[in-house]
C-alpha cells in the first residue's frame, strides 16, 4: 500500500497514473496545477540551498561529521522527496523550518560571527515554511472566493 504520496489514479486509455495534485480530481484549473508544480518546484530548491548553506557554513567545523548529519543532510533529502512528489516530504519540511528558523535566529542573537550565516538560514527556513504551505493556503483562499461568490 503506498502511503507516501496522494492517492493515483489510473487513465483508461493510457494505463498511466498520474499524481491527484496534478490531475483533475479536485475540479483544478490548469492554472492552479501549474502553481502547484511551481511552488513545488521552488520549495525542493529552497530545501537544496538551505541544505548547501548548511554545507558552506559547517564546512570547518571540529565536528562537521555531526553537522553534516544533523543540518546538511536532512534539507537535502527533503529537497529530493519533495522534488519527487512526496506530500509528507512537504509537510516534514515545514516542521524542520521551524526548528532551522529557530536555530538560525538563536545563532544570529548570540554569536556575531556567524551571524550572516544564520540571518540567510533563517530567511530560507522562513521561505521553506510558505513554499510548505502554498497549497494549503491556496486552497482556502479558492474556497473564500467560491464562498464570497455563492453569497452574493
Amino acid at each position: 500500500m503506498n502511503t507516501d504520496s496522494a492517492p493515483k489514479t489510473t487513465n483508461a486509455s493510457s494505463a498511466t497514473s498520474v499524481d491527484a495534485t496534478d490531475a483533475n480530481a479536485t475540479g483544478a484549473d490548469a492554472a492552479s496545477v501549474a502553481a502547484a508544480r511551481r511552488s513545488r518546484r521552488l520549495l525542493a530548491l529552497a530545501l537544496a540551498a538551505l541544505g548547501a548553506l548548511y554545507l558552506l557554513w559547517f564546512r570547518d567545523d571540529p565536528h562537521r561529521a555531526a553537522a553534516h548529519v544533523i543540518f546538511v543532510y536532512p534539507p537535502l533529502q527533503l529537497s529530493f522527496l519533495v522534488a519527487r512528489g512526496k506530500r509528507w516530504a512537504r509537510f516534514l519540511s515545514g516542521v524542520m523550518a521551524l526548528l532551522w528558523c529557530s536555530h538560525g535566529v538563536m545563532i544570529a542573537w548570540s554569536d556575531p560571527a556567524h551571524r550572516g550565516y544564520a540571518l540567510v538560514a533563517t530567511a530560507l527556513a522562513i521561505a521553506i515554511v510558505f513554499g510548505a504551505s502554498a497549497d494549503g493556503l491556496r486552497e482556502r483562499a479558492r474556497k473564500r472566493r467560491e464562498a464570497r461568490a455563492a453569497s452574493s
